[in-house]
């Protein structure tokens, strides 16, 4: 969709998502394409709906939360760890209906929002970290663009040698203006100069990203619980396949060795960031080589019995864009979205 707004792509995804599932066709995908279970990928969990954020993709409400666990439980699901997909696709299991909740990069709502309530209801979940937000050496840099754009009605910088300006006095050009920013700031990654963008507009990357994280005594305290499960999301939230292979090696074992030597615990497990189309089969055979389980991506689609020589690559179920979860949850988890999306291809 190559010159099309940001704000017109999400309104034709929202009109082909919305027709697809009030005709309810998707059904018809189900038998085929439902898999064996799911992956839920999450990230933040707010108290309540911020109409203003720019970053509502990655946001949901904790009464969504409620709304999705209730859905699962009601449909008979057993909410399972990390761990136990691991077996389920070792023994190859097909008799068990399952969903295992992760949640990237670590946003501090985790403790009072999340592991309270799956503490409550004794739900296993896994909480992937990324350790330089924690311990400062990494940035959160997309919360803080969007604290920029908000508070700008005309934003212009250098990047990568090249001048940009963009002017965003009204909702919808705010929103268009970001995720342009955010896909420049992806496709061509060089934090440095991402760092230099922020310099210019007075904001403190450090300060955002603490704000926004949780810090090492709750993840210590979260890791004492059995039901939780610590995963690598990296030390840097770098995008790996930008990386040579001996830099993301050392990217992933700084966050292993640091994690471990914080919870006391081995950590089996791995998320990599902005994980579809960024991440191929020499970032996956990494992965294998540092000795993990499962690795989760972003690409979207369920479970299937077949994906045990994928364990390092394993797909999830996450909301679309601002589309309201639980409306469109039988349609998220029917299997119609990533036949449609990898024609028709289930691993």
């Amino acid at each position: 969709m190559t010159g099309i707004s940001p704000s017109l792509q999400e309104l034709l995804l929202r009109l082909g998502v919305a027709a697809l599932n009030g005709s309810k066709i998707y059904t018809l995908f189900r038998p085929f394409y439902g898999g064996i279970g799911h992956i839920l990928m999450l990230h933040r969990v707010v108290p309540q709906k911020n109409h203003n954020s720019l970053n509502a993709d990655i946001e949901i409400t904790q009464k969504d939360l409620i709304d999705i666990l209730t859905y699962f439980k009601k449909n008979n699901y057993k909410i399972v760890s990390l761990d136990e997909v691991y077996n389920i696709l070792h023994e190859k299991r097909t008799d068990i209906k399952f969903v295992s909740f992760t949640f990237d990069d670590g946003y501090k709502e985790i403790d009072f929002l999340v592991y309270h309530l799956f503490q409550k209801y004794n739900y296993p979940f896994t909480v992937y970290l990324t350790t330089g937000f924690i311990d400062g050496t990494a940035i959160n840099w997309w919360y803080a663009l969007e604290k920029i754009i908000l508070k700008n009605e005309r934003i212009d910088f250098e990047y990568n040698n090249k001048e940009y300006c963009f002017f965003c006095s009204f909702p919808n050009e705010k929103y268009n203006t970001f995720r342009t920013i955010r896909s420049l700031f992806l496709n061509q990654y060089n934090e440095k100069n991402i760092r230099e963008v922020f310099r210019k507009y007075h904001i403190s990357l450090q300060e955002i990203t603490a704000e926004l994280t949780l810090d090492w005594e709750q993840v210590k305290k979260m890791s004492r619980n059995p039901q939780v499960t610590i995963g690598s999301h990296t030390a840097s939230h770098h995008c790996l396949k930008a990386l040579g292979a001996e830099a993301v090696k050392e990217d992933v074992l700084c966050s292993l060795k640091r994690l471990e030597s914080q919870i006391q615990k081995k950590v089996e497990h791995f998320s990599y960031p902005f994980g579809r189309k960024q991440n191929g089969p020499r970032e996956f055979a990494i992965i294998e080589q540092l000795g993990f389980k499962t690795a989760t991506t972003t690409r979207f689609g369920n479970i299937f019995p077949g994906h045990w020589p994928h364990r390092l690559s394993l797909p999830r179920i996450y909301p679309i864009g601002r589309l309201p979860v639980l409306k469109y949850l039988d349609l998220l988890l029917s299997g119609a979205l990533s036949a449609l999306g990898y024609r028709f291809k289930r691993i």
